[in-house]
């Protein structure tokens, strides 16, 4: 019978210096209230709104994208 090695674990972990993080893109089944949730609760600031969509982050780059899709289930 052989008996296999199991490889070492990784103590450590990094990323790549230069790794950037995105913007998150949610669907919604209420723009609105979505919209008050995270001004409200998380301090995030309104960038723009176009119809059912809309971007928010806390001042510079759009942090979070939202677009509504009314009767989406949960």
């Amino acid at each position: 019978m052989s008996v296999l090695s199991k490889p070492e674990a990784k103590t450590e972990f990094s990323i790549h210096p230069k790794t950037m993080m995105g913007a998150i893109f949610l669907t919604v089944a209420n723009l609105e209230n979505q919209l008050k949730f995270y001004q409200q609760s998380l301090g995030f600031k309104l960038h723009w709104q176009d119809g059912n969509k809309a971007g928010l982050g806390a001042g510079g780059k759009d942090l979070l994208l939202l677009a509504e899709e009314p009767g989406l289930k949960k």
